[in-house]
């Protein structure tokens, strides 16, 4: 046991998604990006719960569970 990337969240988390360059934590609310070396990258706020994520051409696409889709560059 050792912490290595500990931060309060507003949100409850609704899935954590592992990328070669990346982590993508996805919660209610926003979406936190994290690197290898446990840096915080990027935050991403929401403006609708999102249902799903991927990556497309280097950016973070996010669907809504409105079925919106709203990309983000990372």
């Amino acid at each position: 046991g050792s912490i290595l990337f500990s931060m309060g969240l507003d949100s409850s988390v609704l899935e954590i998604k592992h990328f070669e360059e990346y982590t993508v934590v996805l919660c209610e609310t926003l979406a936190l990006v994290i690197n290898p070396d446990y840096t915080l990258r990027r935050i991403c706020d929401l403006r609708e719960i999102p249902d799903a994520l991927d990556l497309k051409d280097g950016k973070l696409m996010v669907t809504f569970i409105d079925g919106n889709k709203e990309a983000f560059p990372i």
